[in-house]
């Protein structure tokens, strides 16, 4: 009787003990499937290449894994979703940083986006982004009405133009000609939008209005991120023929006094002069700048010596009335005190004048308030309303 009862309790034992076993085995055998299959996931995305996309240089240089969660994030933005599919991985804070960063840098048509709003979330081994708007579906379908026909202006704007730099230079005009630049932290009005509709932008703002030109006329250019007298700022790397080189437009348009004023001392620079006041940072490999295809280099309005330009300045301030204008710009290679330059200036306005030309003896000369030597010179008409001095402009100084 008793060898029966033991039997039956070690029945028991070995029941309770079995199915104990199974309780903590089964899921623990599943966890580790489901482990070792996103083990094997995760390699077989790690050894993918990345794909290739036009006018996309951020996307290009994500991992094809970074790559499927931005393509997921786009698909989401289609129909304005507040959430993407599921995707099989996880993806770290700086993964999805990068692709944050790369959407935001490679679609300023997307201006209604509120990146920094976005989240990634991880479900198991799986992982989804919560996405967030900055207006309804009403309030977009208006304000994409308003940037397309600010755009289509600019395109209108370059479409006579031949090459690349030519394009290149009517959109940035047509962009600092309308815009006003709000200096301060870079994510200060920093859309597309801001720039073209509202006409007021900090430097981000003017780099996407900058590329969404750009996309749609084809130039190829990069939004980059770096510093610039000391803050945060924003500009752009264009290639023109195959050549890249830096754009500050924001920086073309730096001072309120300056708005209508042709003024490129930060069009098309190499690394080496962009470094001067402007660093790179963000963690990207950027494109090398090196080739010399800066605007004052190919307009020929560099000036070797001051009795080059004094040679010059009576036929440059001629053409300048030829067409009907009041701006001339000069980019000076050697030393001296801008004085010497207005001086120099209104020498050759006193020839003009003496001839009979209708011209006030009054120059205004804005210069590149940082490293290079670029100078916009403005003369004025005695009888040409919108270019008669304000007050203090007919002082022989400028400001």
């Amino acid at each position: 009787m008793a060898a029966r009862v033991r039997r039956r309790k070690n029945k028991l034992v070995l029941w309770i003990v079995s199915v104990t076993l199974l309780l903590f085995l089964v899921p623990a055998l599943t966890v580790l499937t489901i482990f070792l299959r996103y083990r094997a996931s995760e390699k077989a995305i790690g050894e993918q290449p990345p794909l290739i996309m036009e006018n996309a240089w951020y996307y290009n240089g994500l991992t094809r894994k970074e790559q499927l969660l931005y393509e997921a994030i786009l698909a989401g933005i289609e129909t304005m979703s507040t959430q993407t599919e599921l995707l099989p991985y996880r993806y770290s804070e700086k993964e999805f940083t990068r692709v944050s960063e790369a959407i935001d840098r490679d679609c300023p048509k997307l201006f209604y986006l509120d990146v920094p709003a976005f989240v990634c979330c991880t479900d198991g081994f799986k992982s989804y982004a919560e996405l967030a708007y900055r207006f309804t579906s009403e309030e977009l379908a208006q304000r994409t009405m308003e940037l397309e026909a600010i755009a289509a202006a600019a395109s209108a704007y370059a479409t006579a133009c031949e090459s690349e730099f030519d394009k290149e230079v009517a959109l940035h005009d047509f962009l600092v000609g309308i815009a006003v630049y709000e200096g301060g932290t870079a994510d200060t009005a920093a859309s597309a939008y801001d720039a073209l509709v509202k006409k007021q932008a900090g430097s981000l703002g003017y780099a996407k209005a900058l590329k969404l030109l750009f996309d749609r006329n084809g130039i190829e250019s990069i939004i980059v991120e770096g510093r610039a007298a000391g803050e945060r700022h924003h500009w752009n790397i264009v290639s023109i023929d195959g050549q890249h080189t830096h754009l500050d437009a924001s920086w073309n348009d730096g001072d309120i006094e300056r708005v209508n004023v042709p003024f490129h001392g930060y069009f098309n620079l190499t690394d080496s002069e962009m470094s001067l006041d402007h660093t790179l940072s963000g963690g990207w490999k950027w494109p090398a700048c090196t080739e010399n295809i800066n605007y004052y280099t190919l307009k020929g309005l560099r000036t070797a010596s001051i009795s080059q330009l004094e040679t010059i300045a009576y036929d440059r301030i001629r053409d300048t009335m030829a067409k009907g204008e009041s701006f001339l710009e000069v980019y000076p290679e050697f030393s001296t005190e801008s004085d010497a330059i207005r001086l120099l200036m209104l020498d050759a306005v006193d020839r003009l004048r003496a001839e009979g030309v209708d011209l006030l003896r009054a120059i205004r000369v804005y210069e590149c308030s940082q490293t290079n030597a670029a100078m916009t010179i403005q003369i004025f008409y005695n009888s040409d309303k919108p270019a008669l001095p304000s007050a203090g402009d007919s002082e022989n100084s400028g400001s």
